[in-house]
């Protein structure tokens, strides 16, 4: 695998590890030559002496060129495998935008859809030269803005201003999958996947997750960047309504059972039937609970009969009905 660095630049104070060397030979002894009478046990010994110096000196040479090395290494930062990009270096960056029901959600300046959206321009624009985008607009199912990587100074903006948030969950292993069919037509490794949402997920079964995330690592290397937009509010909101499970007869005093999710202790719901108020019921139960609320009403004639479950509405407008067919 590549061998990269996070500060390439700083592997120019190798050229420091010269300086011992230059030393080591500007250092040496010279010898002075005297006349004696007989040199024979002296030059014996002074060689066996030279030898262990020499040894010493060249041992001592190498640690200081091998220290000069490492701290040189150390601040330019090895990395194996690549993932280590050079400040300013361009870059491969992968959008995920949550464009989910619950990013309908009002707040402070527009929605949250609108405030990812923002934010995606934002960090987009701000890639160096030479970078490239994508952009996966992820609910239930996730689809891609664009045919293929676009430079990220490009028609980025244009793109999403187009882009709008459905009715549908958000399923995080149908996005992950998405993602990692993109990681092999990038040009710059390691891919960087940034994911814009509220973070109401709906995970799904944990071995589609599972299996979505095995996926992803069998494409090589990336990073991963999650950004929360909008903070979480209790919505409250109408999940399902149960019909009865038998036949009934006109006239009949019968009961239905609306599973809701409450933003406040005893939260009123209201039952149309036929495009008329027919019932009302107040769910109790602490803000942000889930629970039944049941509404008795008579049994109207034969026919069919388009029904809803409804309550006031609030900042997230999809889930604030129920339809349904008696």
């Amino acid at each position: 695998m590549p061998i990269t660095f996070v500060n390439p630049g700083l592997l120019m104070g190798a050229l420091a590890a010269t300086v011992p060397i230059v030393i080591h030979f500007l250092s040496r002894r010279r010898v002075r030559r005297l006349p004696f009478s007989d040199l024979r046990f002296l030059e014996e010994a002074q060689t066996r002496q030279s030898r262990r110096i020499g040894v010493r000196r060249l041992l001592l040479l190498l640690l200081r060129v091998l220290a000069i090395l490492c701290v040189v290494l150390a601040l330019a930062r090895p990395q194996i495998g690549g993932l280590a990009q050079a400040a300013g270096s361009a870059r491969s960056v992968l959008f995920v935008l949550d464009s989910s029901a619950s990013m309908k959600t009002q707040q402070e300046g527009g929605t949250r859809f609108a405030a990812a959206v923002r934010l995606c321009e934002e960090m987009a624009s701000a890639l160096p030269a030479g970078s490239e985008v994508q952009v996966l607009q992820s609910a239930a199912a996730t689809d891609a803005l664009f045919a293929t990587w676009l430079p990220a100074r490009g028609p980025v903006s244009a793109a999403l201003a187009a882009a709008e948030p459905t009715d549908g969950p958000f399923d995080l292993a149908t996005a992950l999958r998405a993602a990692a069919t993109w990681i092999p037509s990038a040009r710059m490794q390691p891919i960087e996947i940034v994911l814009l949402s509220d973070l109401q997920i709906n995970q799904g079964g944990i071995r589609e997750l599972r299996d979505a995330c095995n996926r992803l690592d069998e494409t090589g290397l990336y990073r991963f960047l999650i950004r929360q937009v909008g903070e979480e509010v209790p919505n409250g909101g109408v999940r399902a309504v149960l019909l009865p499970r038998r036949a009934v007869r006109p006239g009949e005093n019968i009961s239905l059972t609306a599973e809701v999710r409450l933003e406040q202790s005893e939260q009123v719901f209201q039952l149309e039937l036929g495009g008329k108020r027919v019932a009302e019921a107040v769910a109790l139960g602490q803000a942000g609970t889930i629970g039944n609320v049941e509404f008795a009403l008579t049994a109207p004639a034969p026919g069919r009969h388009r029904g809803r479950v409804l309550k006031e509405s609030d900042r997230l407008s999809v889930d604030d009905t129920r339809p349904f067919v008696l």
